[in-house]
Formats: C-alpha cells, structure tokens, sequence
C-alpha cells in the first residue's frame, strides 16, 4: 500500500497526536514462509512529496526486486521481467539500480549500526520465530529518476525505512 493516509490518534505517554492525513506505508505478510535473504526499504515525505518503496530476496538462484516511485500524480514501477534490476546488499547498506523501457532509477540507501532493531521472522511451519530482520527506523535513502540521461527527480529522506533478513545459518 503505496500512500495510504491515516486516520485516527495516537497517545503516546499521555500525549495524544492527530494523525488524519498522516502518510503511510503498509505491506502485506509473505505468506508461508520468508526469502532466505531478503531486502526493504520506503520513504515518503521526500521532496516534492515523492515516496519510493522497494524489496527483493533471493528466491530459486535469483533476486527479484522490485521498486516504485510515486512523483505527484505518476507512479513508475520497476520489477522484472519488464525490467533490468540489479542489487547489491550488505550490512547497513542498499544499492538497486533498475532500468525500464523509459525510466530507470537508482535507490542508494545506509543507516547506522547503532540504531538497528532485530526482530523476529515467523517460521510458521514450527509454530516459533527466529530473530533475523535487522530493521532501521531512520536510515537515509537517495532516489534518482532518470528518463534517458535526463533527471526528472533527485531527492533524499533521513527518515527511510530499511531492512535486510538474513539467513538464519548468519544470526
């Protein structure tokens, strides 16, 4: 769900905040079962009012990913096989390039060590979850659209969402 709105309050220690119109992200379960490797990201409230969301993981030897920019009206979406993607992945860092028949894009992403949150992945076959989701809250995330060589849009988040699950064999 690529800017859904939200509605409603929040009380946090006392403390109430409207959140009508706040914008949000929301995805839905995997199913069953989880990539071995996987990788997630989403910003929004970039300039311009631009959000960009991304996620992949190794699936069968390969790597699908997929990514979506919204730029005011227009969403541009890149995911194989109508599109070239290429990722690459490590601790902390993010780097997807993708190229479809009129746009390509470039998603460029890190967040700090010392801010990461393990969470635990579901393994719904044996009822237990195993700790492996190293999430950041606030990474910072770059985004470049290009059509041709031309840039129609450059923008950064410091408030970026980011994930990579690791292989249970890792953690």
């Amino acid at each position: 769900l690529l800017l859904g709105r939200a509605h409603g309050t929040a009380t946090v220690a006392g403390e109430t905040w409207p959140l009508d119109g706040a914008t949000v992200y929301a995805e839905k379960n995997w199913g069953s079962a989880f990539a071995g490797h996987w990788w997630w990201g989403q910003a929004h409230g970039l300039p311009g009012d631009a959000t960009v969301a991304f996620a992949g993981g190794r699936l069968l030897g390969g790597a699908p990913t997929a990514v979506v920019v919204a730029l005011g009206g227009q969403v541009l979406s890149w995911a194989p096989p109508l599109a070239g993607v290429r990722v690459a992945t490590a601790p902390n860092r993010w780097r997807i390039a993708a190229r479809g028949p009129r746009h390509s894009v470039e998603v460029h992403a890190e967040a700090d060590e010392a801010d990461v949150h393990d969470l635990p992945v579901p393994v719904p076959a044996e009822r237990r979850a195993v700790m492996r989701s190293r999430q950041h809250l606030a990474g910072r995330l770059t985004v470049t659209v290009r059509r041709g060589r031309r840039v129609v849009y450059a923008g950064e988040s410091s408030l970026a969402g980011l994930e990579r699950g690791e292989p249970s064999a890792r953690r």
